[in-house]
């Protein structure tokens, strides 16, 4: 917006000799009014034709300045067709992604993208198969959606990140518009880089606004790792949206309320569908109280959404209270080390923005793919009949099941992929996102998801376990599916109703049927090739 803003301006200042020149020459008596035009417009091409001996001040200052002009706009016109055509070669050249916007974190995103990133409002910059728009303020983002939208959406193929703080997923029609949220975003990296291994950990969170909510919401996605777990969530901050939000929340955790005179209540009775003594405990009164009561976290996480509330909760956590790890939300590492001997101290910063707006944390190129080889399992098993456009399409054969990764670029999951409502695709994501999880299960605490075949590792310990420790692990993951389920606020009905967010398997483990308890198993089986990929 402030760059056409200056463009405006810019073109207002070419005129300014014009008009000067003008009022100079008719104050000189040059002739009828046109006469006094067409020699305006020639000092623009340096043909001076003023007949008076003695100029007036106007009359120089455009005589030196229109020609200035000139050249100052030939020069704008050959750096916009040079632009134009260094853009045209990008888009025909490079799989390139144009961005858009105000935001002050925009150049940290086109210097990871590097040659592959351009910033242009020309039209030809719509021509690029993916756009990421990144504004200060959400309302402008929409505006410039609403003046460019056709061209950004032209083309199947196309796809348009929404980079906020602010807008959720939500159920948008357009399966081209990724919305990425970066709260959200912010939540999902913490949990990766600093998982819960301990299903007894206690923890606290300092604020709960946008970021608090969201990190709470990954957290009891992700932090599924055993049936018998009792982690505790303990929340400073107003709560009383969020249980509105998540109505079915009770079924996914045990969920307390403490009141101002530190007295415990259940917000609803726990319903024990999801098998499971985790604990979220919310607080009527303020932090420091909190910790009076409680003296005691293994970590305490500063999730203010402004920088500086969290620089003021950590002095005083620093200053009054025990030594224990804090994590805490803040946009500049170095910044925050000035100020504290970070691991002296056990400061912990997480979501900087380096880390934020990476490309690939935005983008988010391999868990969408991750998700896509899952959905390829689904659809292998259950929807693929071994034909591409009537013909044998060489990958199933023998009824054996697919290979994942021939089948994420098969035609028909691709279609299969992009007519998933919002909720269905996101389920894969949720599932992509306990791979983590599932590797630290199968493989032991320090092993991570990026380590050169770790899937084909984690699919043979998967294979030595016996059935009883193999159920376990079905039954974790249908933990993890309910609480999905739940945090969306679905629930339990015979017959499955997508449009009433009923469905007939969100009920105990126990209670499944064996050949449903049994699909559970595939989200450990597909971790070889869904790794490999």
């Amino acid at each position: 917006m402030k760059k056409k803003k200056w463009e405006r301006i810019w073109k207002l200042l070419f005129f300014v000799p014009g008009i000067v020149g003008l009022y100079g020459i008719i104050n000189l008596n040059e002739g009828t009014f046109w006469d006094c035009i067409y020699k305006t417009a020639q000092l623009y091409v340096m043909e001076f034709s003023v007949e008076a001996k003695v100029l007036n001040p106007a009359t120089e200052f455009a005589r030196f300045m229109a020609p200035v002009a000139t050249a100052a706009a030939i020069a704008a016109a050959l750096y916009s067709m040079v632009d134009y055509i260094r853009i045209w070669v990008k888009i025909r050249t490079n799989n390139v992604i144009a961005i858009h916007g105000d935001s002050a974190n925009k150049d940290l995103v086109m210097e990871s993208l590097g040659n592959k990133a351009i910033c242009s409002d020309k039209s030809i910059a719509f021509r690029a198969p993916r756009h990421i728009l990144m504004f200060e303020d959400d309302f402008d983002m929409y505006h410039f959606m609403d003046e460019h939208g056709t061209k950004m959406f032209y083309g199947s193929e196309k796809e348009v990140f929404l980079c906020s703080e602010k807008i959720l997923r939500g159920s948008y029609e357009n399966r081209q518009l990724v919305v990425c949220n970066i709260a959200e975003n912010c939540a999902r990296d913490y949990w990766n880089k600093y998982p819960v291994t301990n299903k007894k950990e206690k923890i606290l969170l300092l604020g709960f606004d946008n970021y608090g909510q969201r990190l709470l919401t990954q957290a009891i996605l992700k932090n599924v790792i055993s049936t018998d777990s009792q982690i505790e969530y303990h929340i400073a901050g107003d709560y009383h949206a969020y249980l509105s939000k998540h109505y079915h929340l009770s079924k996914t955790v045990h969920v307390k309320i403490i009141n101002e005179k530190g007295e415990e209540r259940d917000a609803k009775p726990y319903d024990s569908i999801c098998d499971n003594h985790d604990t979220v405990y919310f607080y009527d009164m303020e932090w420091y109280e909190i910790l009076e009561r409680n003296h005691f976290f293994d970590r305490v996480i500063l999730i203010e959404d402004m920088d500086a509330k969290n620089i003021e909760l950590l002095n005083e956590l620093k200053t009054y209270y025990a030594d224990t790890a804090c994590y805490m939300k803040f946009s500049d590492e170095k910044m925050l080390s000035a100020l504290w001997n970070l691991e002296k101290e056990n400061i912990v910063p997480f979501g900087v923005n380096k880390e934020l707006y990476d490309p690939e944390t935005i983008l988010k190129e391999k868990l969408f793919y991750h998700a896509k080889l899952i959905h390829s399992r689904y659809f292998a098993q259950y929807c693929c009949d071994g034909t591409v456009d009537g013909k044998p399409c060489q990958n199933k054969q023998n009824g054996n099941l697919c290979s994942l990764n021939q089948c994420v670029s098969c035609p028909n999951l691709l279609e299969d992929w992009s007519k998933l409502t919002t909720f269905l695709r996101y389920s894969n994501v949720a599932q992509a996102d306990h791979i983590p999880e599932k590797i630290r299960l199968l493989l032991g605490a320090d092993r991570r998801m990026d380590e050169p075949g770790i899937g084909d590792e984690a699919v043979k310990a998967y294979h030595q376990l016996n059935e009883e420790e193999k159920k376990k692990l079905w039954q974790i993951e249908h933990i993890r599916w309910n609480r999905y389920h739940f945090m969306n606020n679905w629930e339990y009905a015979p017959v499955r109703d997508k449009k009433k967010r009923k469905h007939p398997l969100l009920v105990p483990f126990d209670e499944l049927p064996l050949e449903e308890q049994k699909k559970d198993e595939d989200a450990y089986l597909a971790l070889e090739e869904i790794l490999r990929g």
